[in-house]
Order: C-alpha cells, then sequence, then structure tokens
C-alpha cells in the first residue's frame, strides 16, 4: 500500500452502515470487499465523475492522489480511502466526494455480482 504523505493512515470517508448503525474498523471493512486478483470480471465504470464540476474546477492545485473506492454488489461507493495526496486537502476532500457519486457495474466472480477494491490514482493538472 502506498504510503501517505502526511505519514500517518488513510483517511476515511464512510457512512454508517445500514445493518448495524455503526462503522466497521478499516481492517474488517476492506475485507469484505474482494481484491482484483480474485474477480473474474472488475467493477466497471458506469456514470464517472463530471470533471468540469465547479468545485472542482475553483480548486488550484497539481499532482497526484491515490483513492482505494470499496464498490458494493449494486454498484455504488460505500467507502474511499485517501492513501495519498500530493495536492491541498480542499481538492482531495473534493475528490473523494465526486468519487463517492461514480456508479459502476459491480464487479462479478463466476457471473454473480460482489463486493469489490478499486485503486486508483488521479493526475491534478493546472488548466
Amino acid at each position: 500500500m502506498p504510503e501517505s504523505t502526511s505519514g500517518s493512515h488513510p483517511q476515511l470517508f464512510e457512512e454508517e452502515l445500514p445493518a448495524t448503525g455503526q462503522s466497521v474498523p478499516p481492517t474488517d471493512f476492506a475485507e469484505a470487499y474482494y481484491g482484483i486478483e480474485k474477480l473474474s470480471r472488475r467493477a466497471l465504470v458506469k456514470r464517472d465523475i463530471d470533471q468540469n464540476q465547479p468545485a472542482l474546477t475553483k480548486l488550484a492545485g497539481q499532482g497526484a492522489v491515490i483513492l482505494m473506492l470499496f464498490i458494493n454488489e449494486t454498484g455504488q461507493v460505500d467507502r474511499i480511502e485517501i492513501e495519498s495526496s500530493e495536492v491541498p486537502g480542499a481538492l482531495t476532500q473534493e475528490l473523494a466526494e465526486e468519487f463517492r457519486k461514480v456508479l459502476f457495474h459491480p464487479a462479478q466472480i463466476d457471473g454473480n455480482a460482489v463486493k469489490s477494491r478499486m485503486r486508483i490514482e488521479v493526475s491534478i493538472k493546472p488548466l
């Protein structure tokens, strides 16, 4: 796992789980989502982020952000971990919020929809 530029644990963006009303520790949560090596088909983008979002275009920064998306069996993003970021915190937060809205065709194992993890790197360049 890439090291965070701040030297701390990945920052988490999560909601309470509906079944229990409690957040799950990162290790337990991650284990419930399959990595790419176990999938017969990885999750595919159905609806991407709008790169011209005013919130994103107003923020200045240049560098890379590495995010881990946790995608459920319906194709929605359940949680995001920010593994590292070379851009200002406000831009990193906006990116995470925009990726939370992305919809996917869920990953599959033998034709069955499953929860999966997806690591992505976003490169930010000035306009």
